[in-house]
């Protein structure tokens, strides 16, 4: 998935801490391209918890 997103967005996910229940990104969504990597990660979230 991570090939998938924007380097911005990659580089965000390698910089956070691994912890128990993931990692907490901050993603600042200044465009749509932002927000379409932002929306792939919540399904890919809520898609572990089913």
């Amino acid at each position: 998935m991570l090939p998938l997103l924007s380097p911005q967005v990659q580089d965000i996910f390698r910089s956070a801490r691994p912890m128990a229940m993931g990692r907490w990104l901050m993603i600042p969504v200044s465009d749509s391209a932002l927000l379409e990597d932002v929306k792939k990660l919540i399904q890919l979230r809520s898609a572990r918890r089913r």
